[in-house]
Parts: C-alpha cells; sequence; structure tokens
C-alpha cells in the first residue's frame, strides 16, 4: 500500500553551498537562521544568478542551511490539465529542472532493503506541468558496443557458494607447477565445454594459455609480459592477493574464442566457480564444472582485432573480480559482494592501469544514454534486461570515479582490506563508509539532513549516510564533471531527462530529472510520501530542496 504525501510538508530549502565541486566547502551548520537572515531571503534569492559559485559557497557555508516556508499553492496556476493537475501545497519556483530521488535501496537480488513496502515510490501525475518527448531522437535510442564485459551476476546466476561447506578446514590448493608446450583440459566457454589448452607462455606470476592456435606465441609473450610488469604488480598492490597465489603460484590466462548468445562481443570473464579446491568442490564439479586449484581468467581472443589495450584492461578487470572473491574465503561464510560495488572496482583497475580506458569503451556516454537510468533505475540494481546493461557499466563506472576523486585514491584499497577482515558480517554499504576518510564521511553528513519521516525508514544511521552519499553523487554526475565526454555535456543533460509525462515508479537509489514548465514544479497530491526533490538552475547546479531539513 503506497503512503501520500502529507500536504502540511510544505518546507522547501535552499542549500546553495550545495554545488558540484564547491560542496567541500560547506560545513553543514544546523543553527536555526536568525530573524534577520530570514527577512533577506527573497534578496539571496534573487542574487543567486548573478554570485560565482565559489563566492556563493562561502557565503552560505557561514551562514548555514537556510529554510524557506512557501506560501500556500493547489496547483491552479500550473499550466495544467483540470482533469490531471497537481492538487499539492509545494510548488518549486524559478528552478530549470527538477531531480526526483527516491531515497532508498536495493540488494543483489533487486528487492528493496528498507523500507520494506512499498517497493517503488511513485512521482504522481505530472500532468502537462512538464516538457516531455522534445528531446526524442535517435541519438536517444540505446546501442550496445561492439565489445563489451559481462556482469558478474550473470556469470554466476546459476552458482550457488551455499552448496560448499563454510568450515575452517578449507583446502589449501595444489596450485600445480607449468612449463611452456604442457596441455590441460579446462572448462571454457558460456557452455563450459571441457576443451585442451597449450602453455604458451611461463612468467614471474602467470600462465598463458591458448586453445588450438588462438593467439601466437609472440602474442602470449607480449601479454605475458604486460601482465608480469604492469597489471600483476599494480593490481596486487591496491587490490590484494589472488587465491592460490599466495605461495608463488601463478594466474592463469586462457585465450580462446568466447561464444556467448548476448549482443556484443564478449571481452573475458571471471567464473566465481573456478576459485574452489578439488577438496572443497566435492561432487559438484562437474554440477557446476569447476576449475579448481587454479586461479583463471578467461579471455577472448577475438578481441585481439579492438587493440592490445583492451586486452590488457581487460586482464586488470577480470584480476580485480578474481581478487574480491578471493577476499571472500578469509572467513568461515562466504558473503558475496554485490554486483555494482565490483563492477566500480573492476572499473577503477581499468583506469588505474590505462588511464581514459573507461571513455575510450564508450560506457559514460551510454549511461547519460541509458533509458534505464534515465526512467528512475537504482545505481545499486545492476539489471541487464535484455542484453541492455551497457548504461549499468556506465553508472558504476562513473561512481568508481566519483568515490575515488572525492574520498582519495586509496578508496577501493581500504573496501578489500574490509571485506577480508568483516567475515559473514560484511556488506557494502559499511565497506564503503569504513573506507572513505572521515572528512568526506562529514561531508556528506553535514551537507544534507533528511526529513524525520524519511529518516525514520533507515534502521540505522549508515544506511541513511549511504542514501545521502548517493545523492551528491547524482548530483555530481548530473553536470557531467566526472567524465571526459568529448562534446558539450550540456547535450548529455538533456539526454539525461526523463522523457514521458506519465506518473513513474522510481527504484530506490534511483532518480529522474524534468523538465517543469514556466521554470515552477507544484508536487502533486497523489505522489507517494518521502521522495526527495532538487531543484536545479540552467546550469544544473541545485538551488532548493524538498524533503531535506535544515
Amino acid at each position: 500500500m503506497k503512503r501520500k504525501k502529507s500536504s502540511k510538508q510544505a518546507a522547501v530549502l535552499l542549500l546553495a553551498g550545495l554545488m558540484a565541486g564547491a560542496l567541500s566547502g560547506c560545513n553543514g551548520s544546523d543553527a536555526a537562521a536568525s530573524s534577520e537572515a530570514a527577512s533577506a531571503v527573497g534578496e539571496e534569492i534573487a542574487a543567486l544568478s548573478d554570485i560565482n559559485p565559489s563566492v556563493q559557497a562561502d557565503r552560505f557555508s557561514e551562514g548555514g542551511r537556510i529554510k524557506i516556508n512557501l506560501p500556500e499553492h493547489t496547483g491552479e496556476d500550473a499550466d495544467s490539465d483540470p482533469e490531471t493537475a497537481p492538487d499539492s501545497e509545494l510548488i518549486m519556483e524559478d528552478v530549470s529542472y527538477v531531480m526526483i530521488y527516491n531515497p532508498y535501496f536495493y540488494d543483489e537480488n533487486n528487492e528493496l532493503l528498507y523500507p520494506t513496502d512499498p517497493a517503488n515510490l511513485n512521482t504522481g501525475s505530472f500532468g502537462s506541468q512538464i516538457s516531455a518527448g522534445i528531446y526524442r531522437g535517435d541519438e536517444l535510442e540505446e546501442e550496445e558496443p561492439l565489445i563489451g564485459t559481462i556482469a558478474q551476476n550473470i556469470i554466476n546466476e546459476e552458482f550457488n557458494a551455499g552448496d560448499f561447506s563454510a568450515s575452517e578446514s578449507r583446502g589449501a590448493g595444489l596450485d600445480p607447477v607449468y612449463e611452456e608446450g604442457d596441455t590441460k583440459e579446462f572448462y571454457c566457454g558460456w557452455t563450459r565445454v571441457k576443451k585442451k589448452f597449450t602453455c604458451l607462455y611461463e612468467g614471474d606470476s602467470c600462465y598463458i594459455w591458448s586453445l588450438e592456435d588462438s593467439i601466437t606465441y609472440e602474442d602470449a609473450e607480449e601479454f605475458g609480459r604486460e601482465f608480469d610488469n604492469t597489471i600483476y604488480p599494480v593490481d596486487t598492490e591496491y587490490f590484494g592477493t589472488a587465491r592460490f597465489t599466495e605461495n608463488g603460484g601463478k594466474i592463469h590466462l586462457l585465450f580462446y574464442p568466447i561464444e556467448y548468445s548476448g549482443s556484443g562481443k564478449l571481452l573475458g570473464y571471471f567464473a566465481q566457480s573456478d576459485l574452489y579446491t578439488a577438496d572443497e568442490a566435492g561432487s559438484y564439479v562437474d554440477v557446476y564444472k569447476m576449475n579448481t586449484d587454479h586461479a583463471l581468467i578467461h579471455i577472448n581472443s577475438d578481441t585481439l582485432s579492438d587493440g592490445r589495450e583492451v586486452v590488457c584492461s581487460t586482464m586488470g578487470h577480470e584480476l580485480q573480480h578474481l581478487v574480491c572473491f578471493s577476499d571472500c574465503f578469509y572467513s568461515e561464510d562466504i558473503v558475496i559482494m554485490d554486483t555494482w560495488l565490483n563492477e566500480a572496482m573492476s572499473a577503477y583497475a581499468e583506469d588505474l592501469l590505462y588511464p581514459g580506458s573507461k571513455d575510450r569503451e564508450g560506457y559514460n556516454t551510454f549511461f547519460y544514454k541509458s533509458d534505464l537510468y534515465r526512467n528512475g533505475q537504482s545505481l545499486y540494481n545492476f539489471s541487464t534486461r535484455n542484453d541492455r546493461h551497457i548504461g549499468a557499466y556506465g553508472a558504476v563506472y562513473l561512481f568508481s570515479e566519483y568515490l575515488t576523486e572525492q574520498a582519495g585514491d586509496h578508496v577501493f584499497s581500504a573496501v578489500h582490506s574490509y571485506w577480508r577482515e568483516a567475515g559473514s558480517s560484511a556488506n557494502e554499504m559499511d565497506a564503503v563508509i569504513q573506507a572513505v576518510p572521515k572528512e568526506f564521511y562529514d561531508r556528506i553528513d553535514q551537507s544534507y539532513g533528511f526529513s524525520e519521516s524519511v529518516s525514520a525508514d533507515f534502521a540505522n544511521a549508515s544506511e541513511e549516510w549511504f542514501s545521502k552519499m548517493t545523492l551528491d553523487f547524482y548530483l555530481n554526475t548530473v553536470k557531467g564533471d566526472f567524465a571526459n565526454l568529448g562534446e558539450d555535456k550540456a547535450n548529455y543533460n538533456l539526454l539525461m531527462q526523463y522523457r514521458e509525462i506519465n506518473p513513474l515508479d522510481i527504484e530506490g537509489g534511483g532518480k529522474i530529472i524534468i523538465t517543469p514548465k514556466n521554470n515552477q514544479y507544484a508536487i502533486p497530491s497523489d505522489a507517494d510520501e518521502n521522495l526527495i526533490y532538487i531543484g536545479l538552475n540552467e546550469q544544473y547546479e541545485p538551488v532548493a530542496f524538498y524533503g531535506l531539513e535544515g
């Protein structure tokens, strides 16, 4: 049963200091606005468009948040059809765009954590008060790139880690030694067929295996040396050590043409079922077609034609996945990290090794063009609906860029450390919170204050803080500050906007952006309670908030 918005909640916050790039200047003071400040509110609003962002941040950081009690408004002045006109006492004025944000979130199974009901929050009827459909065009059609990775939740969707013993007596793994010219059968491909591979390269940290003549000896040596000299030392220093490599063991890279029924050419993958010992796997070896006692990465040899750096960045991407699942074996209970955060860290691995790789592969651009995220899909929902998952990659890639830029280059290294130590209590929110510096945590916590009704639905302070951080991420990315787009970022801001006039269910952790007519938006009376509304000016800077308190 959906909870409706209370008509008594008629307060808008003007947080002019919360501009992307200037947020660090806000002290988030909760001091009440004095009567003198209240009387000057009109002047401050009128001057907003003329204030330099840096000066504006300084001015408002001293005074804290300013709460504005707006006069009653029934929506009669809105440019709306009589039958669908919003009936609300709250109107956001002098805004070019409005971001509507659902502050709650999903788990890996796309099920809402808090509150348990409803799963989505509905925007209510827009009527004709928003501009819609004016940005339609061929450029809005979401396209798949010619190449792509495959998400961990798809690779492992048939695999259940709960089938295996979680006792303390885990096997150490054999990780046998090989020489160039040796042959061995491995399960490989989307259908996990066992085929014979030949070892073409034995390096300091890896073996390069080829199925028949998938790659040449020269290719194997080139990629093996790059892995030994660059990829392995950088990734392991930052993320940690993969299972079976602690005592001199090596990473096994299988090169072969990977057949994939989905769209695009698959670059490679890591399968969680490949990281167990034979003793641990037991009778499930044949059920899951497991390659035991080896640290394995699968690479599509067909992608060599797409460039050497594509292959190398894929090896770094998949090595992070391997290390991430290796972290689960430090405790009795295997707690698998949600895909969205796992993929964000692999995105960072690519740029750590080969700066700019995310942009060259086009993922950032497709986030802006994705219908999934334009229509309210959650950051935490790594859905691949009908293989159209490129927007999901773009979202977490931008998140990795945001978090490292805002919280420091070593934030994901700290996430790995947390996951190795937390054991059965590990969760994504605490992993990020434990990894970020106190200064970043305090800035987010002090810059945003959810209303009492919103806060009541979170189980603890960690969840509420994480929701605030996601909102901050959206307010930064909407400005296009975290991607080298190569085009006018305003074009991408238009692409991000919701293009319909129909009511919409926004997923927890998701948002939409609408364009109100006449620079004002009346919140419909049939909108679900606890949505957050952020008014943006023409430069996509936040100028008004609803659903937050001082």
